[in-house]
């Protein structure tokens, strides 16, 4: 069984009692997932790996609407950033790109979480693969993630 086909169990390991939302149409970016659910962008948490100097991964949780500000995650980290293959980033969290969970990776990642996610009690994050969320709780996240919350938009 895949890393993603493995999502519901890593859900209730964590104790996220949220269902999988399945969908015959690709949910793979914020505005995809947006319009499947009929929700605001904003609400959407996606999850964009970026990789270090280091070769540590990052992984950055962040409002669907916002583009991240690269320099700014620099200056947090106070590493640069070098550029990570959509090959290495499946190989490494067990997840394609477009389908990767906040949590539940091969590796143990930093987490930096967007504080504009803050203005919600629940947002909608990808299931393990590009056609599928679930709704949890952003208490839920920083409780399993340990992330920071962090100014990061551009």
């Amino acid at each position: 069984m895949s890393y993603s086909e493995n999502f519901e169990n890593i859900l209730l390991e964590n104790k996220v009692y949220s269902k999988i939302i399945k969908f015959k149409e690709s949910t793979k970016t914020s505005q995809d997932a947006a319009n499947q659910l009929g929700v605001n962008i904003s609400k959407i948490g996606k999850s964009i790996i970026f990789k270090t100097e280091s070769s540590n991964l990052i992984l950055v949780i962040a409002s669907g609407k916002n583009r991240i500000d690269e320099e700014k995650l620099e200056k947090i980290l106070n590493e640069k950033l070098i550029k990570v293959t959509g090959e290495e980033i499946k190989k490494r969290t067990g997840y394609a790109i477009g389908g990767i969970p906040p949590f539940g990776h091969k590796e143990k990642l930093k987490v930096f979480i967007d504080k504009d996610l803050l203005e919600f009690n629940s947002i909608f994050c990808a299931a393990g693969n590009p056609n599928s969320v679930f709704e949890i709780s952003l208490k839920d996240i920083l409780d399993i993630t340990k992330g920071e919350i962090v100014e990061i938009k551009e």
